[in-house]
Parts: structure tokens; C-alpha cells; sequence
């Protein structure tokens, strides 16, 4: 018997989710009557184990391993503590996490799939995603701009109004390193009122919104969403933050006295690191001092780095992901019954030239011109 391929194993995946719902689909007094038997009652869990959770994003994801590893616990332990009630007298408003948040910060280089991995997430487990670039945000209240009250307002209008799903969404804010203080005065204080905006929101306050969609008009009735269960992972490519690890890294070596303890090989294994190699030793005061102020880096239950992309990964991308833009091509050639031969010399060019970024692909969608 041969073994399935990771396309067999996700639609096996997604029946068995399917078949699961069905058989748990219930009348309001059988699920009345057991909320009322047990102090804690399963709604909805989580149908995905981490190692299958890992194993989908290898289908699609070159490499990436620990990112994964991370990625995958956060939301196991996110959605299943969300299916749990920590006691039967919880209510939408006073339900907390059983087992704590778990937003997640990604760093790591443009291009390397910080937000393809999130979206696929959201794909397997059939929730909600909605991104946004931190660059657009601005401090709550502020009349001009996007807040993260209208992230959530956008969300709750891009799920066709449906609070129970707006409710349990994933919200991607990417390029969260924009937002960090610069030592400016007045710049630092519109940044900071952003980030003071959004742990609030990561901490599960509720969000004000309005329930038309007209955030502007007076008379327009709202309602309060709790973001208890929206997961929010944010992440940035932090240019220059290499520097100031090595700095930290280099400046713990000497002791108070001023004498250098360190030995010539770790500093040249340092110096000869690369930069998402040297990310690898983050540490929360690196943050700080980049310009995170410490009670928004709190709020991140986990930091894991990606790494750049070598030209191997490209390849290997082009030739076996299974949204290769590659095989796209492919097919469309073969609709006019061409069929389309790329040599190992031609993707080693190409692998070049996106390294090199002498050629700009669009982010969500790469294209390559043939």
C-alpha cells in the first residue's frame, strides 16, 4: 500500500473534520442539558493535532521548521482552549482562555513566507483571516487613518456580520517593526499611543464597533466584541536588529572591569554569522531597545524566527510546493496543448535573479516571466 500524498491526507483531513461537525451537531436542549452535567463541555475542538498541523504546512512551506512548530502549538492550544469553558457559568464577556493567550511575533526577512504560513493556517482550520500592515495603523480614537477598532470593525464586515466568527478569526498584522519609537518626541507619542492600542486589544478587551459598517455616522447602532478568542500574530523583518544582538552578545562578554572574556572564535562566529542566523538570539530587551516598549513584547506568548531563503529553496519551491507558480504555468501552457520544459539551468537562473532581487515579484503572488 502506497503511502498518501500530502493532498490525499489533507482532503482525508478535511472529511474527517466534516464527518466530526455532523456527528456532534446537536439541539439546543441536548447541549442545554450537558452544559448543565459538566463544568467543562468541548463545542467546537480543534480536529488537527500539531504534528498534523506541521505536516500540512510541509506540504506547501519549504523549511521553516521551527516557525512551524511554533506556528502549530499556538494554534492548538489557541482553539482548544477556546472550544473549552473553564466553568459553566461563563458568559461571552467573562470567558478567559484556559490556557492563556497565545499570540505569536514572527520575524524574518521579506519574502521568506511569515504570512503564507498564517494564511494557510486560517485555510485548515476554517476560521476567518484578515491582514494588515501595521505601517497603516494609528492610535485609537485618532480621527483620521486606520485603528485597530476598525481592524476589527473590517473583520467583523469581511465575515458577512457574523459575530461568532468575527469572534474566533486570526488577524495577521505584518510589518509590526514600523512601528517602533525612534527617539523622537512627537513621532514616539502618536507610536506609542498605537502600540498602548493594540496590547489592550491583545490583552482581550472588548472592541466598540459599529454594526452597519459606518463607523462615522452618529445614529449608527453598535455593538462590543470580545477579542478573547481572536488569535492576532504579528510579524516584521526588524532591518537592524541583527546589530544590536551582536552588540548585546558582544558587549556580555567583557566583565564590569572592562577586561574582554571572550574567546577569538566565538567573536568570529559572530561576525561571520548571517543576519537571520544572528536573529536566532533575540532576546526581549533587543526589542526594547529596537523600540518595542515592554508591555506590548509581553504580550506575545512566543517569538520564532524564519529564515531567509536560499537559492536551494527557491527550487525546491518551484518544483515540488504545492502552489508552485511553476506547475501554474504548466497548466495554463497545457490548456493550449503546450507543453512547458524549464531545464535545472533556467530555475538556477531564476533562483539567482529573485536572490539577487533583480526582479520584483508581487508579495502574495510571485509571477515569473517566462
Amino acid at each position: 500500500m502506497s503511502e498518501e500524498t500530502p493532498a490525499e491526507k489533507l482532503k482525508r483531513l478535511l472529511a474527517e473534520q466534516k464527518a466530526a461537525r455532523e456527528a456532534q451537531t446537536k439541539t439546543t436542549t441536548e447541549l442545554k442539558e450537558e452544559t448543565e452535567t459538566a463544568d467543562e463541555t468541548i463545542v467546537t475542538p480543534i480536529q488537527y493535532t500539531p504534528r498534523e498541523i506541521v505536516a500540512y504546512l510541509d506540504s506547501f512551506v519549504r523549511g521553516q521548521a521551527i516557525a512551524k512548530r511554533t506556528l502549530a502549538l499556538a494554534v492548538y492550544q489557541h482553539y482548544l482552549g477556546l472550544s473549552l469553558k473553564e466553568t459553566k457559568q461563563n458568559t461571552e464577556t467573562s470567558f478567559k482562555l484556559p490556557f492563556g493567550s497565545q499570540h505569536t511575533l514572527l520575524i524574518g526577512n521579506s519574502g521568506c513566507g511569515k504570512s503564507y504560513l498564517v494564511k494557510l493556517l486560517a485555510q485548515l482550520l476554517d476560521v476567518p483571516f484578515f491582514s494588515i500592515s501595521a505601517a497603516n495603523l494609528v492610535p485609537a480614537g485618532c480621527p483620521h487613518g486606520f485603528s485597530i477598532n476598525d481592524v476589527i470593525e473590517s473583520l467583523y464586515m469581511s465575515t458577512n456580520k457574523n459575530l461568532a466568527q468575527t469572534q474566533k478569526a486570526i488577524v495577521f498584522i505584518d510589518e509590526i517593526d514600523k512601528i517602533h519609537l525612534k527617539g523622537d518626541l512627537k513621532h514616539d507619542a502618536f507610536i506609542q499611543g498605537i502600540q498602548d492600542a493594540l496590547l489592550t486589544t491583545l490583552d482581550g478587551s472588548p472592541v466598540n464597533i459599529s454594526a452597519t459598517g459606518h463607523r462615522f455616522m452618529p445614529t449608527s447602532s453598535r455593538i462590543d466584541v470580545n477579542t478573547t478568542g481572536i488569535l492576532f500574530i504579528c510579524a516584521g523583518a526588524f532591518a537592524g536588529l541583527s546589530e544590536i544582538i551582536q552588540y548585546r552578545r558582544s558587549q556580555n562578554q567583557k566583565t564590569t572591569m572592562g577586561f574582554d572574556l571572550g574567546n577569538n572564535s566565538e567573536r568570529q562566529e559572530i561576525a561571520s554569522s548571517s543576519d537571520s542566523q544572528i536573529l536566532k538570539y533575540v532576546e526581549t530587551e533587543d526589542l526594547v531597545t529596537y523600540g518595542l516598549i515592554p508591555e506590548f513584547i509581553g504580550r506575545f506568548t512566543s517569538i520564532s524566527v524564519l529564515d531567509t531563503l536560499n537559492s536551494d529553496d527557491l527550487i525546491e519551491i518551484l518544483l515540488n510546493s504545492q502552489d508552485s507558480i511553476l506547475q501554474k504555468k504548466k497548466n495554463l501552457f497545457n490548456f493550449y496543448g503546450i507543453e512547458l520544459v524549464i531545464d535545472r539551468a533556467a530555475l538556477n537562473a531564476i533562483a539567482i535573479i529573485k536572490r539577487n532581487k533583480i526582479l520584483w515579484y508581487p508579495r502574495d503572488n510571485a509571477e515569473i516571466i517566462l
